[in-house]
């Protein structure tokens, strides 16, 4: 009866190795696939900023900033997405004159950004500052909304 109860111990025992051996694979498994899509993800961004109007400025784990180029001097938006540990996703838009730093990076085929009358340039800078309130008041529940994030201000910027 000893050896009996003893064989039922170790049963239960090596049962729980299993059932943990299972749950550390299945972990393995969505680390690698949270990875994978991270990484296709980043690349993204790098093979398609050249082809619109903005440009990625900087990225981390938790992170992304972006420019986006105005049709005047003065109606540039910059963009910050930060992801909190609660993968919650805040938003900082402003616009403001373009870096010349980012300058470079933007400019489409050599164009520079076109200096506008006063009036028109005053109602471009409204409608910026119209389009980030917009966004700041917008909410994401969540990272994978970010782009489509992108994909709006870059329609709103570009019209």
């Amino acid at each position: 009866e000893s050896q009996l109860e003893t064989a039922r111990t170790m049963h239960g025992r090596i049962h729980g190795i299993a059932k943990s051996n299972e749950k550390l694979e299945t972990l393995r498994k969505d680390e690698k696939d949270r990875a994978q899509t991270t990484d296709s993800s980043y690349y993204k961004f790098f093979s398609v900023e050249r082809l619109h109007n903005w440009v990625l400025t900087g990225s981390s784990d938790s992170s992304i900033s972006l420019v986006f180029r105005g049709v005047s001097v003065e109606t540039s938006i910059q963009l910050s997405f930060c992801i909190s540990s609660t993968l919650t996703v805040s938003l900082s838009a402003k616009f403001d004159r373009l870096p010349r730093s980012m300058s470079s990076f933007l400019s489409l085929g050599g164009a520079s950004q076109t200096r506008f009358h006063p009036a028109v340039s005053g109602f471009l800078k409204a409608k910026m500052n119209l389009l980030c309130r917009d966004m700041k008041n917008g909410h994401m529940s969540n990272p994978t909304e970010i782009p489509s994030m992108i994909h709006f201000a870059e329609l709103r910027v570009a019209r």
